[in-house]
C-alpha cells in the first residue's frame, strides 16, 4: 500500500483509544478498548490490551504496520524513564512498527489536543492529576499526583463540617451520598473508620470517583459551599502550575494553558475553571487558556504528525 498513515494511542486507566489518520487525506479509523495502564495491570497484560485496540483499527482499514509513517503512544503510568523503557520493550515493539514513534504520558495527548503549537502548560484532572509542559527550547516537565486527593479531602471536610454543625450545608450532599450508596451523613462519618471497624460500611474507590460528578453538576454552580471548596482546589492546582511555569521560564511570553481531563472539561464549574485561569493570569500575563473540546487521542495523532517534521524529537 502506497498510502501512509499516522497512528495515535491514548491508553488510560479505564479505557484505551486508538486512531489512524491518512496522511494528506481524510480517511480516519478508530477503536476503543479496556484500560492499558501498566501500573495497574503490569506490562504484559497492559500490552495485550493496547495491541488489541491497535490491531482492531489496522484490521478495519486493511492496514499493515509497514503502512504507519509515525506513531504516538500516550500512556497512563508513563511517569519516569524506566516506564518508557518497559512500555517500549513489552508493549510497543511487539507491534512490529518500522516508523519513528514517541512514548509519553497520556496527559501530553490532552495537552497537544488543546495546544496548537504544543508550547505551554497543561493540567489534566480526571481519575488522577497530571501537570505537564513544554517550552520553546523543547524542555519538557511532568508531575503527577495519583488521584485528586486535595479535592476529595475538601469534599470530605465540607461534609463533616455540615455533619458536626460547624459549617454550612452543602448543596451536593444528597446526590453525593446517593452516589456512594449511603443514605445519611452519619453513615458517611462511620465509613471513614471502615478499615478497622466491621460495623462501618466501606466505600468502593470507584464510587468516590463517580461521586465527584455531584459536586461538579451545573445545579451546584451557585452553591456557596461548593464554590468555596472548588476555589480552594483551584488555588492548589495553580500553585503547582506556577512552579511549573517558573521552571519552564515562561515569564511574560505567550503560551497555551490547557485544561484537560473530565473534571475540567466536562464539569466546567466556574469556581474551579475560572478561578484556576484567573490565578495563573496573575503570574503569567501571556497565558492563553484553552479548555480541551476534542479527544486526547486527537492530540496523540498530532504528536505523531509532529515526528514527520524536520528536526522532530522522539522523546516527550
Amino acid at each position: 500500500m502506497s498510502v501512509k498513515f499516522i497512528l495515535g494511542v491514548d491508553g488510560g486507566n479505564s479505557k484505551t483509544e486508538c486512531a489512524i489518520h491518512e496522511i494528506g487525506g481524510s480517511r480516519r479509523l478508530g477503536a476503543r478498548g479496556v484500560g492499558s495502564n501498566h501500573e495497574m495491570l503490569g506490562f504484559e497484560t497492559a500490552g495485550l490490551a493496547m495491541r488489541a485496540v491497535v490491531a482492531d483499527v489496522l484490521k478495519q482499514g486493511g492496514i499493515s504496520p509497514a503502512d504507519i509513517a509515525a506513531a504516538c503512544f500516550a500512556m497512563a503510568g508513563m511517569d519516569v524513564p524506566p516506564d518508557r523503557d518497559g512500555i517500549r520493550t513489552h508493549m510497543v515493539e511487539p507491534l512490529g512498527l518500522s516508523c519513528p514513534f514517541v512514548i509519553c504520558n497520556d496527559a501530553f495527548a490532552g495537552f497537544r489536543a488543546g495546544s496548537s503549537r504544543g508550547i505551554g502548560m497543561c493540567v489534566s484532572v480526571g481519575t488522577g492529576i497530571t501537570f505537564c509542559g513544554k517550552n520553546q527550547a523543547g524542555e519538557v516537565l511532568q508531575f503527577e499526583q495519583p488521584c485528586p486527593l486535595g479535592m476529595d479531602a475538601l469534599i470530605r471536610n465540607a461534609l463533616m463540617s455540615e455533619y458536626l454543625g460547624i459549617g454550612p450545608k452543602c448543596g451536593f450532599t444528597s446526590a453525593y451520598l446517593q452516589a456512594l450508596g449511603l443514605e445519611t451523613l452519619e453513615e458517611f462519618f462511620l465509613s471513614l473508620y471502615a478499615q478497622s471497624r466491621k460495623f462501618a460500611k466501606a466505600i468502593e474507590p470507584m464510587r468516590i470517583i463517580e461521586a465527584r460528578r455531584a459536586v461538579l453538576h451545573p445545579t451546584m454552580f451557585n452553591d456557596p459551599a461548593t464554590c468555596a471548596l472548588l476555589q480552594k482546589f483551584a488555588w492548589s492546582l495553580a500553585d503547582v502550575l506556577g512552579g511549573l511555569g517558573g521552571r519552564l521560564r515562561f515569564g511574560s511570553s505567550e503560551f497555551d494553558l490547557v485544561l484537560s481531563g473530565s473534571i475540567l472539561t466536562r464539569g466546567r464549574h466556574p469556581a474551579l475553571n475560572d478561578t484556576l485561569i484567573a490565578s495563573i493570569a496573575k503570574s503569567f500575563s501571556g497565558a492563553r487558556a484553552v479548555v480541551v473540546d476534542g479527544l486526547p487521542v486527537d492530540g496523540a495523532l498530532l504528536m505523531a504528525a509532529d515526528l514527520l517534521r524536520p528536526g522532530a524529537s522522539i522523546t516527550a
